[in-house]
């Protein structure tokens, strides 16, 4: 009996649900970069974001975005139009080519992740209040 229970409890808990209603709309803060790219001589590494890759975006609900840097960066902001799909960004992030990441929650940060010729980048970004 005593077993039933356990694997009962076990099962319970390795159902937990997914938090697919984790919203994307809201205004998110760049933290950090981790740079998985083997043909750029990625560290493999978590580094936090430079100061003028530092950046807040925030996602609207008519699937707009605005890009908005650090007042220490030299690069300009932009807008632009977002689409979602599950796991999936795609954007162009204030360049001419679509851009396909995949979406993980890590509450309370944002992963976007893309895939490069080469390896991967991730970008950590944390809701702001």
């Amino acid at each position: 009996m005593l077993r039933a229970v356990i694997l009962l409890s076990l099962l319970i808990l390795s159902c937990k649900k997914e938090n697919d209603d984790f919203s994307l709309v809201g205004k998110w803060t760049l933290l950090e970069e981790y740079n998985g790219n083997s043909v750029l001589d990625g560290c493999f590494c978590w580094e936090k974001a430079s100061a003028s890759a530092q950046h807040t975006v925030e996602f609207r609900p008519d699937g707009s975005y605005v890009l908005t840097p650090t007042p220490v960066s030299s690069a300009a902001g932009c807008t632009g139009i977002y689409e979602r799909s599950a796991d999936t960004l795609r954007w162009n992030r204030c360049g001419p080519a679509v851009i396909e990441s995949k979406i993980t929650w890590q509450s309370p940060y944002m992963l976007l992740e893309e895939k490069v010729l080469g390896g991967v980048y991730v970008y950590k970004y944390m809701r702001e209040n």
